[in-house]
């Protein structure tokens, strides 16, 4: 995986990966999503927040969504549209259920936090559960000050 260079330039970026479900794919995704955000020249409050989130979604997709690693796979998908960060983590896995009658993080059980976390961290995050969990990531992103 090498870096993308000049994307802070172009006005429209997409990509995707495939990970398999184990700590090398894991740690590869979140290599590539830093990459992502030097390359877009992000701001480090921009960068970190989307390092985070993106970290929390594709743990999720590990934990809930590609249980066999021999044969379940998560995608990573990212679009840049010039001023808006769409990420998208799907996996085929059952989903789960949250109710949303508490969003007061510290009452939350345990599985629900990092969902928050994605929250608080992002501008926009979109759950679905049906024919897989689907996760999307949205940021209005500053580029870093020069």
């Amino acid at each position: 995986m090498g870096s993308l260079p000049g994307l802070a330039n172009d006005p429209a970026v997409t990509g995707k990966i495939i990970i398999k479900p184990e700590s090398r794919g894991l740690s590869d995704a979140r290599r590539q999503v830093r990459l992502l955000a030097d390359d877009l020249e992000l701001g480090e409050d921009d960068a970190s927040d989307l390092l985070m989130a993106v970290g929390e979604a594709i743990t999720n997709a590990y934990v809930h969504g590609a249980r066999n690693q021999d044969g379940d796979l998560i995608y990573l998908g990212w679009h840049f549209d010039g001023s808006t960060l769409t990420i998208t983590v799907k996996d085929d896995g059952p989903g789960f259920v949250r109710s949303d009658d508490s969003t007061d993080h510290w009452t939350l059980p345990l599985l629900g936090q990092g969902i928050e976390l994605m929250r608080t961290a992002m501008d926009e995050v979109q759950l679905q559960t049906n024919n897989g969990g689907v996760v999307t990531l949205i940021k209005h992103a500053q580029k870093r000050a020069a």
